[in-house]
């Protein structure tokens, strides 16, 4: 009897975490953006328009996940805890700060950084297809000027 309830109150620590590892999702490879099933990048038009910047290149860690995109590197943290990186804006170079987070199988990054004295917030949801052949990165994008959503799928190269 001993035994059983050892063995069921190990299974009821252990399980829950083991589940939760087992959502957390490898993007790992170099992706290419699939324009037939993207929305154009901002201010190139409609659905598929638009030149794209290269593949992506991704390296993940169980706590770290590296994105490389031409000369854009981005690195984020996967616990929770701010990431500062550098991305290119109007008129040069900007401060980011995201955290990073799962929810299930999917990646959460939120990024905040201030444009010419506005505060502009990204909320980039990444996802894997099931055969882990198409990643799709959904972004909703909030200025005091108005909020903004857009899709990327990128297939797996």
């Amino acid at each position: 009897m001993k035994r059983v309830l050892s063995l069921a109150l190990a299974c009821a620590v252990i399980l829950p975490f083991a589940a939760r590892a087992q959502g957390k999702t490898d993007f790992s490879g170099t992706w290419t953006l699939d324009p037939s099933k993207s929305d154009a990048p901002m201010g190139r038009g409609g659905r598929g328009g638009g030149a794209a910047a290269g593949p992506i290149t991704i390296t993940q860690t169980a706590s770290q996940l590296t994105q490389k995109r031409g000369e854009q590197t981005l690195t984020y943290t996967l616990d929770g805890s701010e990431s500062k990186n550098q991305v290119q804006g109007r008129g040069g170079m900007q401060d980011v700060t995201s955290k990073a987070h799962w929810d299930g199988a999917k990646l959460i990054v939120e990024t905040t950084r201030d444009m010419g004295g506005m505060s502009i917030t990204t909320k980039e949801t990444r996802s894997l297809s099931a055969d882990g052949k198409e990643m799709t990165i959904e972004n909703a994008i909030s200025t005091p000027q108005g909020d903004l959503n857009t899709k990327q799928v990128f297939t797996k190269s």
